[in-house]
């Protein structure tokens, strides 16, 4: 192996370790932040229950607590994507096919020679999965309240889920733009 060979080796062996450490840290900090999601709901709606006697204020909040949750899931799906674009990206531009099974696993070699295309990762599942376990929690105590509490609540959720919606689309936007502008041959698919 020459010189050029050695630093494009090494060169891609840095790589793979950086995006190794980063998809571990991602991976950790979405699962303390869904723990501490799950905490601060439970507990909120248990307090206002409990405590405070009042249902209406704490399903409100578990509700923007859930919005705000789904929001930060989905913006951790697009660093995640992003760095994925940029990853493939340089993969196209230095890696071989003789590579397979010396850098990276022969199994994740490209099928037909495929290029790289995933959208189903755990940050946008995440993303789904809040909205769902706040209506499973809050459902039962939404139904202790008032029609008009009810009501409300019901416009204060439209309100949430519709921000959420706005700001999930301009992220949305901002990994369209990206997949275009990002450096190196943009052959990742989508």
């Amino acid at each position: 192996m020459d010189d050029s060979e050695k630093s494009r080796h090494d060169f891609l062996l840095k790589l793979y370790e950086t995006a190794w450490k980063n998809i571990i840290r991602t991976d950790e900090l979405l699962w303390k932040v869904f723990l501490t999601y799950a905490s601060v709901v439970l507990s909120t709606l248990f307090l206002s229950d409990k405590v405070f006697n009042n249902l209406f204020y704490g399903i409100a909040i578990a509700l923007a607590i859930t919005a705000i949750a789904t929001c930060h899931a989905f913006n951790v799906n697009l660093w995640f994507m992003r760095n994925l674009v940029l990853i493939s990206n340089v993969e196209i531009e230095f890696l071989n096919a003789n590579d397979y099974g010396v850098l990276i696993p022969a199994k994740w070699k490209p099928p037909f020679g495929m290029k790289f295309f995933n959208f189903k990762e755990f940050p946008s599942l995440l993303g789904y999965i809040y909205p769902i376990f706040a209506a499973f929690i809050c459902f039962p105590y939404w139904t202790g309240l008032s029609p008009m509490l009810q009501g409300i609540v019901a416009a204060w959720a439209a309100i949430l889920f519709i921000l959420s919606g706005v700001y999930i689309h301009y992220l949305n936007m901002d990994f369209a733009s990206l997949k275009d502008e990002a450096p190196g041959q943009n052959k990742t698919g989508g």
